[in-house]
């Protein structure tokens, strides 16, 4: 065809320009500068509602949900991903909230109802935090093993 060129990304399909729509960034590692800039180029803009409506129909057109979403997993599936996960770090080990986070938090959850089957969890969790300390403090579970203490000592 006269005119069309193939597509630079390496697809293979036939274009006017150097590139099918949107496949020139495909693949493409920005400097952190130029996040930087870019996110700095966006923050603050308003848009009309006619543009986030334009966008709400895009990003609903093109079906985020997780392909896994509604799934039943077998037992079998869920021990090797359990085993493939085994000994790998939380993204947050050793990281703290920030001031500012914890105040975010802290008001988002301020007036929330929680089930009786989450206070009674929490408090079985408390319970066992305490007497956990206990044990450390009272030089091991062999403590409690011989002696009876008169009254409960609570931290």
């Amino acid at each position: 065809m006269v005119g069309y060129n193939l597509c630079l990304c390496g697809c293979g399909q036939l274009v006017k320009n150097k590139y099918k729509l949107g496949h020139n960034n495909i693949g493409k590692k920005y400097s952190e500068e130029r996040i930087r800039k870019m996110s700095e180029g966006n923050r603050g803009k308003k848009r009309s509602p006619e543009h986030c409506e334009k966008m709400s129909k895009i990003l609903k057109g093109l079906n985020l949900v997780s392909p896994n979403k509604g799934k039943k997993f077998s037992d079998e599936y869920k021990k090797k991903l359990s085993d493939a996960h085994k000994g790998q770090t939380t993204w947050m080990k050793g990281k703290h909230h920030s001031e500012s986070a914890k105040k975010i938090l802290s008001e988002k959850n301020k007036g929330k109802k929680l089930s009786e089957e989450i206070k009674r969890k929490i408090s079985e969790t408390l319970k066992r935090k305490k007497q956990t300390n206990l044990i450390k403090i009272f030089g091991g579970r062999n403590y409690f093993n011989n002696k009876m203490l008169s009254h409960t000592v609570w931290l």
